[in-house]
């Protein structure tokens, strides 16, 4: 199982919408709060690109925002 943020196109970012370039040919904004579980295998999900570790960091520190509590 996965979780995953969808990847769109003319968005603009912000706070929660993460703009990224990936390693070969992805661009877009990433949407943190409309993060999914998904079955790979039964999907037929394939990785198509991938992203830097600094982007990375970064969708994970406002995925785990939405999630914190003070």
């Amino acid at each position: 199982m996965f979780h995953i943020c969808p990847i769109l196109t003319n968005i603009p970012d912000g706070p929660i919408h993460i703009k990224i370039k990936g390693n070969k040919d992805a661009d877009g904004t990433v949407i943190c709060e409309q993060i999914k579980l998904v079955d790979p295998a039964s999907r037929g999900i394939t990785i198509r690109d991938s992203l830097p570790y600094v982007q990375i960091m970064e969708i994970s520190d406002v995925l785990q925002g939405i999630f914190e509590y003070d």
